[in-house]
């Protein structure tokens, strides 16, 4: 085994040994430090999202999800083999989604930017469908064991109810970050395919009526999709956004919203979030972190 393989193996361990989380070493390391010296320790959020690591939202407007709604009932899905469908984006259901982030997120966006002392980006944005089958102990279609998202502290997620969403509907389920150590011994996690099955009371379940929003870290927060009960569905309208770092200190202006959808946002893949939340390697994610830390130390000669 080459020096680069045991290195992959350790960063790949010592994230549940050390962090108890399901992340890798170094993204775990560059949050403990971007969390220790970036973060606003004033923000707003400090008390939901960097305790729990997830907080309910707005309401989006009742009027655009139908609208929404409208538009993608006559698409012609089909599950795949992880027993999800995509719909696909057009140019109606991007105005949507502009008018989504625009108006009925901007506060959030900005909250957002004021706690990461950075530019929030949006990378990706799916409208999902799951389908309801019958679950064998740890066996996965769609993310549906407790994990992390290997990526860094500055991705964030935003789910939208496309419906009321009860437990039948198989909704998310968030182990709050005050309680993944506990979890972690509890039911002995090892990995997504090797923990024990339990009924963990502490879990938080993302079941809410129509247009709720849930924002929530799953960098730093063990969850899993939940499983529709047989012939039930869960549509969600799922947002991925990242903090990112100035190329140019003149545009570190965070009290304003700049928000943009990129083509790149709508497709499938999901190559704007690795482009900036999932660098490879502890030198390219070191020197992410020190891109962070300039832009901060600007900020704070400017005022």
């Amino acid at each position: 085994m080459n020096i680069g393989n045991i290195l992959n193996k350790l960063d790949d361990r010592l994230g549940i040994w050390i962090f108890k989380n399901n992340n890798i070493f170094s993204y775990n390391l560059f949050s403990y430090f971007y969390e220790k010296n970036i973060i606003n320790p004033h923000s707003d959020l400090i008390e939901n999202y960097k305790k729990k690591g997830f907080y309910k939202g707005p309401k989006i407007k009742l009027n655009l999800i139908e609208k929404l709604k409208d538009l993608i009932k006559n698409q012609d899905i089909k599950k795949n083999t992880e027993n999800f469908a995509l719909f696909k984006w057009n140019k109606d259901l991007k105005e949507i989604l502009e008018k989504i982030i625009l108006n009925d997120l901007s506060k959030t966006i900005l909250q957002l930017q004021e706690y990461y002392n950075a530019k929030i980006i949006l990378t990706h944005a799916r409208i999902q469908r799951n389908f309801g089958f019958e679950k064998k102990e740890l066996d996965e279609k769609f993310s549906d064991n407790f994990h992390n998202d290997r990526w860094l502290f500055t991705y964030i997620k935003l789910f939208i109810n496309l419906e009321d969403i009860d437990l039948d509907k198989g909704p998310t389920h968030i182990i709050p970050r005050d309680k993944s150590s506990d979890f972690v011994n509890v039911a002995n996690y090892k990995s997504r395919k090797n923990y024990k099955n339990i009924n963990y009371k502490q879990t938080y379940i993302n079941t809410g009526n129509i247009g709720e929003t849930l924002i929530f870290n799953s960098s730093i927060c063990l969850h899993k999709a939940g499983n529709p009960n047989i012939n039930q569905t869960r549509d969600m309208l799922m947002l991925q956004f990242s903090a990112i770092p100035s190329e140019n200190n003149k545009s570190l202006e965070i009290d304003k919203l700049n928000i943009k959808i990129d083509e790149a946002a709508l497709g499938e893949g999901d190559n704007l979030s690795y482009k900036h939340s999932r660098p490879y390697g502890f030198y390219t994610t070191l020197k992410l972190y020190k891109r962070f830390k300039k832009n901060l130390d600007y900020i704070k000669n400017i005022n």
